[in-house]
C-alpha cells in the first residue's frame, strides 16, 4: 500500500513577492482547481508503481509536470526532503514518523493510516 501526498509548486511570477497572502492563496487554489482529477488519478496510479520499481520502502519524492492534461516525471528521489515537514503540517500527520515506523518493518495499517489525507486549504 502506498500513500499518495500531492504537493503543488508552480512557476512564480517575479512580482509574487508583493502580491498579499490572500491573493497568493487564491491564485494557489486556482492552480489547484486546474489539475483535472484523471491526472490526480495517474499520480495515484504511478507514484506506487515507482516506488516498488525503486525498492523505497519509506518516503519518496517524485516531481511532476502536466501540461495539456498530459503527465510528465520529472524526476525520482527516494528519499525524503525539505518538503516533508511543510507536507506534514499541511495534512496534520507526522510523516517522518510514519516513514521511519515502515523503513522499521511497520505496515501502513499497523500504523492506521490507510488512507490519503484530505484537506480543505491551502497550505
Amino acid at each position: 500500500m502506498c500513500i499518495v501526498i500531492i504537493s503543488l509548486k508552480s512557476e512564480v511570477h517575479a512580482n509574487i513577492g508583493s502580491r498579499r497572502q490572500s491573493e497568493i492563496a487564491d491564485w494557489v487554489a486556482s492552480l489547484l482547481a486546474q489539475i483535472s482529477e484523471k491526472v490526480l488519478e495517474l499520480v495515484r496510479d504511478w507514484t506506487p508503481k515507482v516506488a516498488r520499481e525503486l525498492g523505497v520502502v519509506g518516503l519518496m519524492n517524485i516531481q511532476y509536470a502536466v501540461k495539456d492534461e498530459e503527465l510528465y516525471i520529472i524526476e525520482a528521489n527516494p528519499r525524503a526532503s525539505r518538503t516533508v515537514p511543510f507536507v506534514a503540517k499541511a495534512v496534520g500527520q507526522p510523516i517522518a514518523t510514519y516513514a521511519s515506523l515502515i523503513m522499521s518493518g511497520k505496515t501502513l495499517a499497523e500504523i492506521n493510516f490507510t488512507e490519503e489525507p484530505k484537506i480543505n486549504h491551502v497550505a
